[in-house]
């Protein structure tokens, strides 16, 4: 889908383990964060911010 200025990733992962749902979404959120740097030319900074994305995720989700 094009935008103004660039264009739109839709992403789908689909998977059937509910209790791996926040480590999933973690790892994916890091991994686009550094797609993002790559398209705009910057220098790739890896967060090591995977402790608050899981519980980010484990709340989003409703995991216990």
């Amino acid at each position: 889908m094009e935008e103004e200025e660039g264009c739109q990733l839709i992403f789908t992962h689909m998977f059937d383990n509910k209790d791996m749902a926040m480590y999933t979404a973690a790892g994916w959120h890091q991994c686009l964060d550094v797609l993002q740097q790559i398209c705009n030319r910057h220098l790739v900074v890896w967060k090591e911010n995977s402790v608050e994305l899981r519980e980010y995720y484990r709340e989003a989700f409703c995991l216990e």
